[in-house]
């Protein structure tokens, strides 16, 4: 509630509560200013004038128009001198592109990956769905499965649902198992290269994660994307589009068994495990190599001490 003191009118008082004896005028909201579309009034003079943040008005030496008068682009009023034919396209920001139907194509083709099929020695057979992605590869008695990631009705909207979940939640280590099967079977099929390692690990007992290590960054770095992230300053991610639907195939077959309802809005998280699939750089391959030589050797000091004691 304001506590200003409202006085009667005729009596004189200063801001908003100040006695006009004025009119307000006979064009209120019929003017409009071109050149900053100021709010207008039009005083009993005639004479239009801009409404000051005091609800007083003062005069300016500004271009003004009859709405009416204005031309129309689509709804929107512009200045009255402004031609139809010279008005800008909208601006499209320039670090953006239409993405690459890649999930279309059975092989990624980028420097780097490297298939089973590449020496023409080995025979693939691909089926494809009424929109020409692949659904099924066979190769002799290996089968693979493109994977599928649905949804259904959750409490908060739409809920991903692998296409191999079954009747209900599969621990962790049973979902690795089943995910490094898989990851054989896309690499001897040609979906997958075959010349990267993939790491399947689990994590506290609720998550599956996947490296993919063997690729360098020159090769998975797109120079288009550097470059516009540089000019732009901000983080912007700069792998290839091939390395990025890379990722995907691996993260799709890691989720295929699984269901993951999640709402960040109100922090609600209700799925069957947690993954992570990631392509890392060539430094973070190198220290991770080290560690695991530091955590092996560790082991056999471990088991040569308890075979000695």
């Amino acid at each position: 509630m304001s506590n200003h003191v409202r006085v009667p009118a005729g009596v004189r008082e200063g801001g908003q509560f100040r006695a006009r004896a004025r009119s307000e005028g006979s064009g209120l909201g019929a003017l409009v200013c071109v050149e900053c579309g100021g709010n207008l009034v039009v005083e009993s003079d005639g004479v239009p004038a801009h409404v000051g943040l005091d609800g007083e008005p003062f005069t300016t030496d500004h271009d003004y128009r009859d709405r009416d008068e204005l031309p129309d682009y689509g709804g929107a009023t512009a200045f009255p001198d402004a031609d139809v034919d010279e008005t800008p396209p909208p601006v499209k920001d320039d670090y953006e592109r239409d993405p690459e139907p890649l999930d279309y194509e059975f092989q990624l083709s980028a420097a780097g990956l490297d298939y089973v099929t590449d020496n023409g020695d080995v025979t693939v057979g691909v089926e494809r769905d009424q929109d020409g992605r692949p659904v099924r590869l066979r190769r002799g008695k290996v089968v693979f499965e493109v994977p599928v990631i649905g949804t259904e009705q959750g409490h908060y909207g739409p809920v991903p649902i692998g296409s191999r979940r079954g009747d209900g939640r599969r621990p962790v280590a049973e979902v690795a198992a089943l995910a490094r099967q898989d990851i054989k079977d896309a690499i001897a099929v040609g979906w997958l290269p075959s010349n990267l390692t993939y790491r399947v690990k689990t994590r506290h007992g609720s998550s599956v994660n996947v490296d993919i290590e063997g690729v360098n960054d020159a090769d998975r770095v797109d120079p288009w994307k550097a470059r516009v992230a540089e000019e732009h300053g901000a983080y912007r991610r700069t792998d290839r589009d091939e390395f990025i639907e890379l990722e995907r195939r691996v993260d799709r077959i890691v989720k295929q068994y699984g269901r993951f309802e999640i709402d960040s809005m109100t922090d609600y998280f209700h799925v069957d495990y947690y993954s992570n699939v990631r392509i890392p750089d060539e430094a973070s391959q190198a220290w991770w190599a080290k560690e695991r030589e530091r955590m092996a050797a560790r082991r056999r000091a471990n088991s040569s001490r308890k075979a000695a004691g």
